[in-house]
């Protein structure tokens, strides 16, 4: 009984050296996988072509191309685990014909290591990099993307009774703290930087482009969403700056968005397509700014509108024009009402004989 006791005492002393020798093994191969990752993105050719595979199932005869994949890790950063980092560089949307219907330079999604460990993908940030899209506007105003054969004949079903309380529960915990409690918990930043849209308006008469030069939601640290862009609406020759802001908070759900116009010259814009050509009547730089109150997740039900114009004139018909200092307005929308809250108009003084 010794006998057998010492030769299992021995095969169970060998196992345990074979597993001590596999274990420092494993861990000098993720040391050194750790050591690679944090000298540069490392490129990995299959993620690529998986990804192409995921995108194109039943997509037609549109295809999305991905040139390159690459994963990189920065890891440890005071003494807490960053997340991994994957990048999808030179995505296209092509159709049969060859022709890009979409163009998307590079996308970073960086994943929540814990849950990674688990087997669950959970973003915790994403960032999209020179986005390019073309859409069209019908004349009674319907709006589509043109994606090709990504799009075409996609019917939207009917929304589920159970569809719209998923929606809220979803916004719901995006209000709370970021954490690692739930996949989506984990998410705490989207962007997007230097976008473009460009739209053939049968509406309007003309085309028109909407570009991001960026756009962050940010989840904040004790709960809300924070939301801060610049952008700018091109018609023509003409290009109108834009800035939106905007928060939630998290415990109220109460907020506010803001969206700014710094500088418009109305008349200039007149020129630029023949439905805008009203604007003609008010030749004078515009700053604009509308401010809409949020209070949970129903429509707005408040909106504040401020007008400042001038110098300049304003364009009368027959009557001629009139010439002005300033032109300033503020207005409020709020239950279906419409309100003037302030007027003012400051004639320019008459020029010196």
């Amino acid at each position: 009984m010794r006998r057998v006791a010492g030769q299992a005492g021995r095969i169970l002393g060998r196992f345990l050296r074979l597993a001590a020798a596999l274990a420092v093994l494993a861990g000098l191969g993720l040391a050194a996988l750790a050591w690679r990752l944090e000298q540069g993105p490392l490129p990995i050719a299959w993620l690529a072509r998986q990804a192409e595979e995921a995108f194109n199932a039943g997509a037609g005869r549109t295809r999305v191309q991905i040139g390159e994949a690459s994963v990189a890790w920065s890891g440890w950063r005071e003494g807490h685990r960053s997340p991994l980092e994957f990048t999808l560089r030179r995505l296209r949307a092509v159709d049969a014909d060859g022709a890009v219907r979409a163009d998307l330079p590079d996308a970073a999604v960086s994943l929540s290591l814990s849950w990674l460990l688990r087997g669950v993908v959970a973003p915790r940030a994403l960032e999209l990099r020179g986005l390019s899209l073309h859409a069209h506007r019908a004349a009674d105003g319907g709006f589509r993307f043109d994606l090709g054969s990504l799009v075409e004949g996609a019917e939207v079903p009917d929304a589920a009774p159970g569809d719209a309380a998923a929606l809220f529960a979803t916004l719901a915990e995006l209000m709370l703290p970021p954490s690692e409690a739930t996949p989506l918990a984990a998410l705490r930043r989207v962007r997007i930087l230097d976008a473009r849209l460009d739209v053939l308006d049968a509406q309007l008469g003309g085309g028109w482009s909407a570009e991001i030069g960026a756009l962050t939601l940010t989840r904040r640290e004790g709960g809300g969403i924070d939301l801060a862009g610049t952008g700018a609406v091109r018609v023509g020759h003409e290009r109108v700056a834009l800035r939106l802001s905007g928060h939630l908070e998290g415990t109220t759900r109460r907020g506010s968005l803001t969206l700014a116009v710094p500088a418009v010259q109305p008349a200039a814009l007149a020129r630029s397509a023949p439905a805008l050509a009203p604007l003609a009547a008010l030749d004078a730089p515009v700053m604009l700014a509308f401010d809409v109150r949020l209070d949970g997740f129903t429509l707005p039900r408040m909106a504040l509108a401020r007008l400042r114009a001038g110098p300049g004139r304003i364009d009368l018909g027959d009557h001629g024009a009139l010439p002005i200092a300033a032109l300033e307005a503020d207005l409020t929308l709020a239950d279906d009402t419409l309100r003037v809250e302030r007027a003012v108009l400051r004639p320019a003084p008459p020029a010196p004989p």
